[in-house]
């Protein structure tokens, strides 16, 4: 028999045709559900049957819910705000000016913006969607695509720190394509012609503070750091480094326990924007002068 049960105040759609048979009040949170059921085979006896279960399953949930109220918040964190931009129509219905502010606003929010939609753009407006994001927000980190392809290694900073797993599309398949403009499904592209990355790594502990403040101050160019530090703070203790446009995370984890603390760092930004020398100099400024 066809039954739904559907939460006061939401859409009834789903009970279009369904004959409302009763309500339900949650005890644990206090929410009613109206019960509908199919005209051709309502029964009080199945609805009440069913009106017990449900019953039974809302309990359950909110059992668990007691047990474990921080457990959705114990496995998520928030890793970074992306907003993406049409290129070609970020500019459409001037005529409504909320709409436009309500674009900054999002842009304000973000850690980083995806531009895309180049080749429909053409270089030509995408010059002016960068002027005007420029007169706005300074400094942006802005990545530059086409299909919003981007490598999840700039969008998460999901996984264990590795060194080794630190280059973009190092082994890339044999069927990428280096033009960003291809159309064919076939062909992946081949980021490592389109972004760079950069390490820096010292066994000498860094200060956080200056680490922080520095990481705050990156160029535009660079879209993510990630890596492990060893600091003077802590430094018995891990700490992992997530950086995401203007997003800096460190938090410190698990003791070092047999291995040499050192840091290791992994920048990635535009292809062929990134300077070493510079970066080299500003990571080596946060290197500790004090004694552990």
């Amino acid at each position: 028999m066809r039954a739904v049960a559907i939460k006061k105040g939401q859409s009834r759609e789903q009970a279009a045709g369904l004959q409302e048979t009763g309500t339900l009040r949650c005890e644990g949170c206090g929410e009613e559900f109206v019960i509908g059921h199919d005209l051709a085979s309502v029964d009080k006896w199945l609805a009440d049957k069913q009106a017990h279960w449900l019953e039974r399953v809302l309990a359950d949930e909110h059992e668990r819910e007691k047990k474990h109220p921080d457990r959705l918040r114990e496995r998520i964190r928030l890793d970074s705000i992306i907003c993406v931009v049409d290129a070609d129509q970020v500019f459409a219905h001037p005529e409504y000016p909320p709409l436009m502010e309500l674009k900054l606003r999002q842009v304000g929010f973000a850690d980083m913006l995806i531009l895309n939609k180049l080749d429909l753009a053409g270089p030509e407006q995408v010059g002016r969607v960068r002027a005007w994001l420029d007169e706005h927000f300074s400094p942006l980190r802005i990545v530059e695509t086409n299909f919003c392809d981007v490598p999840y290694e700039i969008l998460l900073g999901v996984g264990r720190f590795d060194p080794t797993r630190a280059a973009i599309n190092s082994h890339a398949d044999k069927r990428s394509c280096t033009d960003a403009n291809c159309h064919d499904d076939h062909h992946e592209p081949d980021h490592s012609k389109m972004f760079s990355t950069w390490s820096y790594e010292t066994d000498r502990p860094l200060a956080l503070e200056a680490l922080r403040e520095t990481l705050r101050k990156l160029p535009g160019s660079v879209y993510r750091a990630k890596g492990v530090v060893y600091t003077t703070d802590a430094p018995q203790r891990r700490a992992v480094l997530q950086v995401v446009g203007r997003r800096v995370d460190i938090s410190l984890q698990d003791e070092w326990g047999g291995r040499a603390p050192r840091t290791q760092i992994v920048a990635i930004g535009a292809a062929g924007s990134i300077d070493a020398m510079l970066l080299e100099k500003t990571f080596a400024s946060c290197i500790s002068t004090a004694g552990i």
